[in-house]
């Protein structure tokens, strides 16, 4: 079929635009149909075709329309259109619940993310994924998709050793599966501040690469301590720490900003927790938890409220562009310190 296409063509703001490239390895390259605003660029085993690389976004691009002459090219100049923040979302459904002594807590959470958010969770995709592929695509599964292994010839065309091999090489591979993705979650958790004793499990539901299900969604149960404090009648509970890692602005130094600013990609991160009051207390400091902060750079909002036995918490934080002028840094510096003030604010439960 004949479909009319032009060539892109960039290189990412962090080597420097197309007028500092050095090498050619810096250079990215994308088509996209006429008449279509879908740009297809390096996807992966990872992501769909149309989901773009953060490295276009917001760009300079040059498009070049091909022909069958040389000299018959046009080569035109154009900005890329920026994704919006939900477009690379993480939210995360959170469920806390007080165990032992009031001590720890149990941590039920889903995290579903779309966009180029999905790219922090790929050590989650299983590798039976792959394999479930290759035998689909006819591909064979005598070396469970692993490349380089390598067999004697005598056993190389064995089916029965094949089929052997490829069952105690999936069993392998379960196993050591098992442990990373809880290994993967407790760094996730104690990135964002949280001090993990255990990871019960994790549960990956959706790997987010085809185009009937572009969400990667995952659940994990994890049991956290050192985020409540017991004193007489009151427990402090570390509310704050739930609502993800945030960046802190501690040094003078970081008052003032003497270069443009660069977000990386618009991203959005938003959370619904469901915290369960335990049995005969009552809760105070929720106030901490109703805050907001809007402006041309980013947003972060938070709110909170007790229904019956269970307090719930909403909020979110959005990153709304991917390049702003330094002149711009109080705006910034507004929402980022909002959200670090609130990570560290904590509510009282207090025994009746």
């Amino acid at each position: 079929r004949n479909i009319p296409f032009e060539f892109l063509l960039a290189v990412p703001m962090t080597y420097g635009g197309l007028p500092n490239m050095i090498s050619y390895d810096e250079t990215i390259w994308a088509i996209r149909l006429k008449g279509s605003e879908k740009v297809y660029s390096d996807f992966t085993v990872y992501s769909n075709p149309d989901e773009m690389n953060q490295h276009l976004m917001g760009h300079d691009i040059y498009i070049i329309e091909p022909a069958k002459k040389v000299n018959k090219m046009s080569i035109r100049k154009e900005v890329l259109p920026v994704y919006e923040p939900g477009d690379n979302k993480a939210h995360f459904n959170i469920t806390i619940s007080f165990s032992g002594d009031l001590n720890q807590v149990d941590l039920k959470r889903k995290t579903t993310a779309t966009g180029y958010a999905k790219s922090r969770y790929r050590k989650l995709i299983p590798l039976e994924s792959f394999r479930q592929e290759r035998e689909q695509n006819g591909m064979g599964k005598s070396t469970f998709g692993i490349p380089n292994v390598f067999y004697d010839y005598e056993v190389a065309y064995d089916r029965d050793f094949l089929d052997d091999e490829s069952d105690r090489i999936k069993e392998a591979i379960d196993a050591r599966e098992k442990d990373s993705d809880k290994d993967f979650v407790e760094d996730d958790l104690s990135g964002d501040g949280l001090n993990v004793k255990e990871v019960k499990s994790v549960n990956v539901s959706s790997d987010g690469r085809f185009q009937d299900q572009k969400e990667f969604v995952f659940d994990d149960l994890s049991v956290i301590d050192e985020v409540s404090h017991k004193a007489d009648k009151y427990v402090i509970f570390d509310l704050g720490k739930f609502l993800g890692g945030q960046f802190e602005l501690t040094d003078s130094e970081d008052q003032q900003r003497n270069q443009d600013i660069y977000f990386g990609f618009t991203r959005e991160y938003s959370y619904e927790i469901i915290v369960n009051v335990p049995e005969g207390y009552t809760v105070s400091g929720l106030e901490s938890f109703n805050r907001s902060v809007d402006n041309s750079t980013g947003s972060f909002s938070v709110s909170a409220e007790q229904k019956g036995n269970q307090i719930i918490v909403k909020s979110s934080k959005k990153y709304k562009g991917i390049r702003f002028s330094k002149d711009k840094w109080d705006e910034v510096k507004a929402f980022i310190e909002m959200a670090s003030e609130v990570s560290h604010s904590k509510i009282i439960l207090t025994k009746n």
